[in-house]
């Protein structure tokens, strides 16, 4: 069987096991890259560009040899143009054999790691490789899928994200019965493949048919769309395909804007959703926000200075859906938020009017170019009224004159934008903090969206023509 296109390593290295394929499988996310080499079916070495993933790395924390050895031995391998674990497997005091341990531990731990990549882009080229210097092993690579499916993600909600709603239908890919004829598999594996073979069937119908644990069940599909045994379906049934699935890259514009919700913000407003909301409505927005906002999409990326805003986003998210998912929990809610809000109204009043004057007095403070106390009234007034774009804009154009408080600056005018969608003043002002900042592209996007509501507009004209 050969291996066919796929959006992760699993279905590659799945299909490579059931036709005794021999190839390189290589990983990429961003600027690290991973590589397994497949012969005749058998996972036998990863390789990773990460130095403290290296196999000699490995080595010295099994305590079978100091660095300083390490070190002397990678120059002795370039002198003789050698692979150092080749060099190392012929040392008579390490023998291949003492080796093995360390690399099988290290070929796990990558697997593993790169499985729970969320944007992992695979490619696998077929061939055999040349491993005659390298120390290798021999894994069978659906069982180590399987078994990381029985552990990763260690949180059942995690899980479901993963899967999709209860609607989801999952789809046989037709290979299922090829990969698994010389493996012996799980009880709850098996009663999925059945329900599977039957017709197409939801997550959720799964959980009601299949006897066994809902973990157990869920883990079951998880394990089978890794090996490539079955994929996630649209409403009709069909498959979806990586390119079909694809969303839009998450930009940090969007992470902005979207990762910094009002701290009053109520579950309803976190979520994006209308308080008469129903219960699949509450599910749809939950998993929605899970697959595009997950803190694991931003780690090793551009976007990982961010992932301190989004665990706490993910962190409300989850929150709220746990809360107003539940039909008591959502009915004590709405109670306590209905006099809150009333609360609230009672006093906007008063800390409405203090945060209008708060506002005029920093924009006057700001005329004059008085920044510091400027920034002080500004400050107050979004503090006590988040709500006003106006009060943002003039605050993020203050912040936008200090180079070392761009990104406050850009914060405060993504909310502007966001309160106000039709401010054409806030979208010229982050296309000129974005220009001075010399994202071009970005900035270009700012200038077209304040065409979009005042195509006359000369400051973006005259903008776009210079970009």
């Amino acid at each position: 069987m050969r291996p066919g296109p796929a959006s992760g390593p699993g279905p590659y290295l799945a299909a490579a096991a059931a036709g005794n394929g021999s190839g390189l499988l290589t990983v990429t996310r961003g600027k690290l890259r991973r590589i397994f080499c497949v012969e005749k079916g058998w996972l036998v070495l990863a390789l990773s560009n990460l130095v403290e993933e290296q196999p000699l790395e490995y080595v010295a924390r099994a305590g079978l040899l100091s660095h300083a050895a390490i070190r002397q031995l990678t120059e002795d391998a370039k002198r003789a143009n050698r692979r150092p674990m080749g060099l190392l497997a012929e040392h008579e005091a390490i023998p291949r054999d003492a080796l093995r341990p360390v690399v099988e531990a290290m070929v796990r731990d990558l697997l593993t790691s790169t499985l729970e990549w969320p944007d992992g882009t695979a490619s696998w080229s077929g061939g055999t490789p040349d491993l005659s210097d390298e120390v290798t092993v021999r894994l069978s690579p659906i069982p180590l899928l399987l078994a990381h499916a029985r552990a990763y993600p260690s949180s059942p909600d995690a899980l479901r994200v993963r899967l999709g709603p209860p609607d989801t239908r999952l789809v046989s890919t037709g290979n299922a019965r090829g990969l698994f004829t010389s493996i012996r598999l799980d009880a709850s594996v098996e009663q999925v493949l059945e329900r599977l073979d039957q017709g197409i069937h939801t997550i959720g119908e799964l959980l009601q048919l299949v006897p066994a644990d809902s973990d157990a069940v869920l883990r079951a599909a998880y394990g089978l769309i890794l090996v490539g045994a079955i994929r996630p379906g649209d409403a009709d049934g069909k498959g979806v395909g990586p390119e079909e699935a694809r969303e839009p890259e998450l930009t940090r514009e969007e992470c902005l804007q979207r990762l910094n919700p009002p701290a009053h913000a109520d579950h309803y407003q976190v979520l994006g959703l209308d308080s008469r909301a129903g219960g699949d409505a509450i599910r749809s927005a939950y998993y929605a926000l899970a697959r595009r906002y997950h803190p694991d999409r931003l780690r090793a990326t551009p976007l990982a200075d961010l992932l301190p805003a989004a665990e706490v986003f993910f962190a409300r998210v989850t929150e709220a859906y746990n809360t107003l998912s539940k039909a008591d929990l959502r009915k004590e809610y709405d109670v306590l938020r209905m006099q809150s809000k009333r609360t609230e109204e009672a006093a906007r009043s008063d800390t409405g009017f203090l945060a209008r004057q708060n506002f005029l007095r920093g924009r006057t403070l700001a005329r004059e170019k008085k920044v510091q106390e400027a920034l002080t009234f500004l400050e107050n007034a979004v503090r006590m009224d988040d709500g006003q774009a106006d009060y943002h804009l003039e605050l993020g154009q203050l912040l936008a004159r200090n180079p070392r408080r761009r990104e406050d600056a850009e914060r405060h005018l993504l909310r502007a934008t966001t309160l106000a969608p039709a401010s054409v003043p806030a979208y010229l002002a982050l296309g000129s903090l974005y220009r001075r900042s010399g994202r071009k592209e970005h900035a270009g996007r700012q200038y077209r969206e304040a065409l979009r509501w005042d195509p006359e507009n000369a400051e973006a004209l005259e903008a776009l023509a210079e970009l």
